[in-house]
């Protein structure tokens, strides 16, 4: 893997969450694609005794493609753009509905605290 790729991947994670979020709370949370991805991970270890690995990876391409609001449908170009990027750097994804409901879990804790 070349020192360019794993800059990217890297750096994936320096996403803000919730930037285009109409409240300014979640706005300016400070919450990262990084943080949230570890938050998942442990999710899914801890309710589901499942590996973490997906959790940490499955938001990464957002930095690159940007991100689809909870509730908008992904259509076939993004899903694809997503897809492609994982290939790239030569990561596999997997969505599972663990993965899903972790993720929506942690975005409610987050909103709550």
């Amino acid at each position: 893997m070349e020192n360019k790729m794993i800059y990217e991947i890297w750096d994936a994670g320096n996403v803000n969450r919730w930037h285009a979020n109409k409240y300014p709370q979640l706005r300016n949370s400070q919450d990262t694609v990084a943080a949230h991805s570890a938050r998942v991970g442990l999710l899914m270890e801890f309710l589901f005794d499942l590996s973490p690995s997906y959790a940490l990876s499955h938001d990464l391409p957002e930095k690159a493609i940007g991100d689809i609001p909870y509730g908008a449908p992904k259509g076939k170009k993004y899903k694809a753009a997503e897809a492609k990027w994982f290939d790239d750097h030569d990561m596999l994804h997997v969505e599972t509905d663990q993965l899903k409901f972790c993720d929506r879990l942690d975005a409610i804790l987050w909103a709550l605290q």
